[in-house]
């Protein structure tokens, strides 16, 4: 009878955590996809016949626009939601909410557009700058702020819903 070696080397121990966590890695990029989801009822239908609706995510996901529903249907709860939607061609009111870091919006934007189909649209949103000393009131002791939220038709980036501001250092204007 053989006897199996019993040792593990000391480049076989080094390597489980990396493989255990290159499986974590795949496992948590599986499920972090968005999953598009369609917003009408029936069979799924061409690209042609729809629009879809993204939306916008900050570098490393620091912010998030969340669309919370469709024409006063939500879409779905949770902090990772669907982020790509498609909708049918025409007239739409879209809720949408805010979180940059750790501040969350206490209500929902409401946007409206008309969506052609074939086309793609991103709904976007930031924080309101108000001041110097008003940012620098927020950024030490905490107090409310205001957001904003607009979309775009992608890929010109024409404002179709809501109006995009122009960010400035300390101020935020309108167009």
């Amino acid at each position: 009878m053989k006897r199996r070696n019993r040792h593990v080397t000391a480049r076989a121990r080094a390597s489980r955590p990396v493989r255990a966590g290159l499986v974590l890695l795949l496992a948590a990029a599986a499920g972090c996809g968005p999953r598009r989801i369609h917003s009408y009822g029936g069979a799924e239908r061409p690209k042609s016949e729809i629009a879809v609706v993204l939306s916008d995510r900050g570098y490393l996901a620091a912010r998030y626009v969340m669309i919370e529903s469709v024409d006063g249907v939500a879409v779905e709860s949770g902090k990772m939601r669907t982020q790509e939607i498609e909708i049918e061609p025409g007239p739409h009111r879209l809720a949408i909410s805010y979180q940059e870091n750790e501040t969350r919006s206490t209500s929902n934007a409401s946007v409206s557009f008309v969506a052609l189909a074939g086309h793609r649209y991103r709904a976007h949103g930031t924080s309101m700058k108000r001041g110097f000393w008003s940012e620098v009131r927020k950024n030490t002791i905490g107090g409310p702020g205001e957001w904003v939220a607009w979309i775009e038709e992608e890929p010109s980036g024409t404002v179709v819903g809501g109006k995009k501001p122009q960010i400035g250092v300390y101020t935020t204007t309108f167009e």
